[in-house]
């Protein structure tokens, strides 16, 4: 089905040719390319400290200051200094913009320098085409030519919507459409994409005190200032990550609307009993979200909306997202899985050959050609060979930026999605992690000992009252309990030998 571009929420477009610009869009010009945005995505005027217009950044860029950048926001940097390279291996431009939380993406155009850059989780997602030189949200606004149609064979073999699948390593559905990762840019004028983070291997940081800190900071950083911005809602279920989010939003907890769907996902019972639970006992304005079935004809409009790359859960929940019709901000839990060892196995050590058959068994994909190349080459840009910290880059780049945030697109609603993991600090810290520490999954439940010790009072991930009491015994009669015996036996000679 073909889409109206006024149904195309949040998204961009960047390109030489003025003709593959949406009617009654934003529309703004700098050397040589064109950049249109739909009305509901903000566009800033970026300059540097000595006054250089530098480009546009379109998005919700939370800054050092604490607030939501609106209309222009500057870089402490001068505009001699933007390409000057620091000790990180990052240009003196990329150290400042990463000082930047909330969810954007940054279009860097000068005279000399063209540049796509996305936020650390790729949560304002882009993709890009050579051919027609076109950097756009999704596909949706890349024209089908013979060069650019869907590739048949890999949409065949992915099987979305059927299948809760995405492309990964940078693939799209499209022959000659690649979708740009986090730590990469795109070069706007040779229309091809260089890593620029990290640089090297990322050392262990043995102090985890450090993370604890860096992490609760910077998301009660971002909670202050979406909550001082516009009215908030934040997901609540029985998980790690929306109970890390409640326990830095201690301080600002009445001003948040927290909510559970009643969702399609196998947890969602759980989710609804200890979320409730919860919001009882710390008297919460809370809600829960019904479930309902969303029409085939806006199934398929998400569907369009995403470039037809991903769906799953989100997609069949899209009613109920979009059931929030105010100008406001989501709080969703993407990107904790970096500090939880998500992707790692028993026997993995930071030696293990990394290869993409090895990684691919690890999720729910198929492996393709097309796939394996792309992996391959993915592989090799890394300037590390650690299997620790790949398998978490795999994770952020491949899973959050390739699954979750394409699929932001998909909802109409004016609610803005944002992930409040998403600053370099935090993803750099979560990575920097000592290994058995991930393991344990402790990061979070430190946070929230440090935020708000009371929250640990009710289980993680576990079922509460006389569900739990049942559970207990049903892992005693089966031997489960005497497995975790083993594998805490296990994890203390990791310990022991490292």
């Amino acid at each position: 089905m073909e889409i109206n571009p006024t149904e195309l929420v949040r998204q961009f477009i960047i390109s030489p040719t003025k003709s593959f610009m949406p009617a009654l869009w934003q529309l703004r010009e700098k050397a040589g390319l064109y950049l249109a945005a739909h009305p509901s995505l903000p566009v800033l005027d970026v300059s540097t400290e000595d006054g250089a217009h530098i480009g546009y950044l379109m998005g919700w860029p939370i800054t050092s200051e604490g607030s939501v950048a609106k209309v222009s926001l500057t870089l402490p940097v001068r505009k001699d200094e933007l390409l000057t390279s620091t000790q990180s291996g990052e240009t003196r431009s990329e150290a400042s913009l990463y000082d930047l939380g909330g969810r954007w993406v940054f279009a860097l155009i000068t005279d000399e320098t063209c540049r796509l850059y996305l936020d650390p989780c790729g949560s304002q997602a882009a993709v890009y085409s050579p051919l027609l030189q076109i950097a756009s949200a999704t596909t949706a606004l890349i024209p089908r030519t013979a060069e650019t149609d869907y590739d048949d064979k890999l949409v065949a073999l992915m099987d979305i919507p059927s299948k809760d699948r995405w492309f990964p390593f940078g693939l799209t559905p499209r022959r000659s459409c690649r979708r740009l990762l986090p730590n990469n840019y795109l070069d706007l004028k040779k229309w091809a994409t260089q890593r620029h983070w990290p640089t090297a291997s990322l050392s262990e940081n043995a102090d985890s005190s450090d993370a604890i800190a860096t992490v609760a900071n910077s998301v009660k950083h971002l909670i202050h200032a979406t909550v001082a911005d516009r009215p908030v809602q934040c997901s609540l279920t029985a998980g790690q990550d929306t109970r890390m989010f409640l326990a830095c939003a201690r301080s600002e907890v009445q001003r948040i609307l927290w909510h559970t769907r009643e969702d399609y996902s196998w947890s969602s019972e759980r989710d609804l009993k200890v979320a409730k639970h919860i919001a009882r006992r710390f008297r919460l304005n809370y809600k829960i979200l019904s479930r309902v079935e969303t029409p085939e004809e806006d199934l398929a409009a998400w569907l369009e909306r995403t470039g037809r790359c991903v769906a799953g859960n989100a997609w069949r929940s899209s009613r109920m997202v979009d059931s929030f019709q105010d100008e406001s901000f989501t709080l969703t839990g993407i990107a904790g899985g970096v500090a939880r060892a998500y992707y790692w196995r028993e026997g993995d050590t930071p030696s293990t050959k990394v290869t993409v058959p090895l990684l691919i068994g690890r999720t729910k994909l198929p492996l393709h050609e097309d796939i394996l190349n792309a992996g391959e080459k993915w592989l090799a840009e890394l300037p590390f060979r650690d299997a620790f910290l790949t398998f978490d880059l795999f994770l952020l780049e491949q899973r959050v930026a390739c699954y979750s945030s394409p699929s932001r697109y998909g909802y109409v609603s004016p609610a803005v999605m944002m992930y409040p993991l998403a600053h370099r600090a935090s993803i750099e810290a979560m990575l920097r992690l000592p290994p058995d520490y991930k393991r344990r999954e402790q990061l979070h439940k430190d946070i929230i000992a440090r935020e708000w010790p009371e929250l640990l009072s009710v289980p993680i991930n576990e079922d509460i009252g006389w569900p739990r009491v049942k559970n207990r015994f049903r892992r005693i009669l089966s031997g489960e309990s005497v497995n975790r015996m083993g594998r805490a036996i296990w994890r203390r000679s990791i310990r022991a030998r490292s």
